[in-house]
C-alpha cells in the first residue's frame, strides 16, 4: 500500500532532525533557528508530522515543549538514525600507521629511482601496512586506462596526459647527460674543451631513450640523423653494462647518471647550450582520487621530496 505524504514526511531525515531538535531545545523557535528554517516552515512541518504519527508529539508546559510518551519512545530511534547518517557524511580520519592496503605506482626506472625509492624508508616507517607495487609504464594509453579503472593509484611520467579525468602536478626538472666509460675518447675532449659537440658524439654508437619527437629538445635525434648507430632503449639501467666495456655512449637522466658515476666506472658529461635536454617529470592520479586521504598522503610525500631535490618547472 502506497504511503501518503504525511507518512513519508515522518521518514525523512530533515523531519527527524526537527523532532530531535525540538526535544533538545524544548522550543520550536530555537529548533528552527538551529536548523536554518523559518518558524512558519518548521511549524508547518511539525503539523504534518503530528498527523503522520497520530499523536501531538509535544505538549506545552511552563518549561517549554515537552515530548509525549510516543515521542519519548521514538526519540532514541531517531537519534540512532541521525547519528548513522552523520557518520556516513563525516570523512574518516586517515592514519598512515593503521592503513593496510596495496598501492600501485606506474613509472619507468628513472622515476622509480629519482622519486619513489627515496621515500620508501619513510613509507616503511610511518605506514608499515602498505604494500607498494611499482610497475613499468608501458605507454601513455596504458597509464590512462589503469588510472581510470582504479588499477593504479599514481603515475610518474615526463609528458602531459591532458585528460579531464586525470590530474597532474609537476615533480621537477630533470636534465639528460652523456655517460661513457672512464677513459673514453669523449672524456679527454670534454676535459680539454669543457664541452663536446654533436659531431664528436656521433662518432660513437648510441643508446638513446627514443626515436620519437617529443615536447622537449632531443639532441640525440640530430646525432642519429648524422648516421650514428643507435639503439633505442626504455630501460636506462641496462645500457651501462655495455657502456662500461665499449665506446658506446648513453643518453641518461641526471639522477641515474649520478648513481652510475658513483661506481667509479663511468664519466658523466653535461650537455651545454642548444644541446641541453631538459624535461619535467609529473605526478598523475585519477580525478576521483583527488580527495582520497591515502592518495593525498602519498602525493604529499612524493611532491615534498621532489620539490626539495629538483628544480621547479
Amino acid at each position: 500500500m502506497a504511503k501518503n505524504s504525511a507518512e513519508k514526511a515522518l521518514e525523512s531525515i530533515p523531519s527527524m532532525r526537527l523532532l530531535v531538535a525540538v526535544c533538545r531545545k524544548k522550543s520550536l523557535t530555537e529548533a528552527a533557528k538551529g536548523l536554518g528554517l523559518s518558524l512558519s516552515a518548521a511549524s508547518h512541518q511539525l503539523s504534518v508530522l503530528k498527523d503522520a504519527a497520530g499523536d501531538p508529539l509535544f505538549l506545552r508546559t511552563d518549561k517549554g515543549l515537552a515530548p509525549t510518551s510516543a515521542m519519548k519512545e521514538l526519540l532514541p530511534k531517531l537519534e540512532s538514525i541521525i547519528d548513522a547518517v552523520d557518520a556516513l557524511r563525516k570523512p574518516a580520519v586517515f592514519d598512515p600507521a593503521t592503513a593496510k592496503c596495496d598501492i600501485r605506482i606506474l613509472t619507468y626506472d628513472m622515476g622509480y629511482l629519482a622519486f619513489v625509492l627515496p621515500v620508501v624508508p619513510r613509507l616503511q616507517t610511518e605506514s608499515p601496512g602498505l604494500r607498494i607495487n611499482v610497475d613499468f609504464l608501458e605507454s601513455r594509453e596504458f597509464a590512462l586506462n589503469e588510472l581510470r579503472l582504479g588499477k593504479a593509484d599514481l603515475c610518474i611520467n615526463p609528458g602531459l596526459l591532458n585528460q579531464s579525468d586525470v590530474v597532474s602536478q609537476p615533480l621537477g626538472k630533470v636534465e639528460y647527460r652523456l655517460m661513457v666509460r672512464q677513459g673514453h675518447p669523449l672524456e679527454a675532449i670534454y676535459q680539454a674543451e669543457g664541452r663536446v659537440t654533436l659531431e664528436e658524439i656521433a662518432r660513437f654508437p648510441q643508446f638513446i631513450p627514443s626515436t620519437r619527437q617529443g615536447g622537449y629538445n632531443r639532441p640525440w635525434l640530430d646525432v642519429m640523423a648524422m648516421g650514428a648507430p643507435v639503439i633505442a632503449c626504455n630501460y636506462f639501467n641496462v645500457p651501462p653494462f655495455v657502456v662500461k666495456r665499449t665506446d658506446a655512449v648513453e643518453w641518461i637522466p641526471s639522477p641515474l647518471a649520478a648513481e652510475w658515476e658513483g661506481t667509479g666506472l663511468f664519466t658523466v658529461i653535461p650537455l651545454t647550450g642548444e644541446n641541453r635536454s631538459v624535461f619535467t617529470s609529473r605526478l598523475f592520479w585519477a580525478a576521483r582520487d583527488e580527495r582520497d586521504p591515502l592518495n593525498q598522503w602519498l602525493r604529499s610525500l612524493l611532491l615534498s621530496y621532489a620539490h626539495d631535490h629538483y628544480p621547479a618547472e
